[in-house]
């Protein structure tokens, strides 16, 4: 039990005794989610600078430093009202990635496909009524884009 602690502990950063279960769980998410977006955005950003795309490399590593910020503002936070930074940070971050995936198609034009992702992590991240707003925010971006 006492290895399982530590393995998780980085995990736990910002939680609070006083928070809520509800909290906690919410920030040990943000934590995981921070850590496995940090992960695949190294990995796509290194991809992109194999196949000379410097400027779809430099804005995957700038999403990636974003989840770091969030993840720094998370750990330092001390009152639950702090706790809408990293969220703010991580929705607007993801925004901004899947508007550059959509628009460029990714890599063999699979960039559509991550669309996907965006709905469950803001209606977890926000709520029911952000969530919806943060999707049709990113519909009406991406149509305005488009037409």
């Amino acid at each position: 039990m006492g290895n399982w602690r530590q393995i998780t502990s980085p995990f736990r950063w910002g939680c609070l005794a006083e928070n809520s279960d509800e909290l906690n769980r919410r920030i040990i998410a943000i934590n995981v989610f921070a850590s496995i977006g940090v992960l695949l955005v190294v990995i796509f950003s290194i991809n992109a600078y194999r196949t000379h795309s410097i400027w779809m490399g430099n804005s995957i590593a700038l999403v990636g430093f974003t989840f770091i910020t969030a993840r720094y503002f998370l750990r330092t936070s001390k009152e639950p009202s702090e706790q809408l930074i990293p969220i703010s940070l991580f929705i607007v971050s993801l925004l901004a990635l899947m508007t550059l995936v959509i628009v460029t198609g990714g890599i063999n034009n699979h960039g559509p496909l991550w669309i996907f992702v965006l709905p469950p992590v803001a209606f977890f991240f926000a709520g029911l009524r952000y969530g919806l707003f943060v999707i049709f925010a990113l519909t009406v971006f991406i149509s305005f884009l488009f037409f």
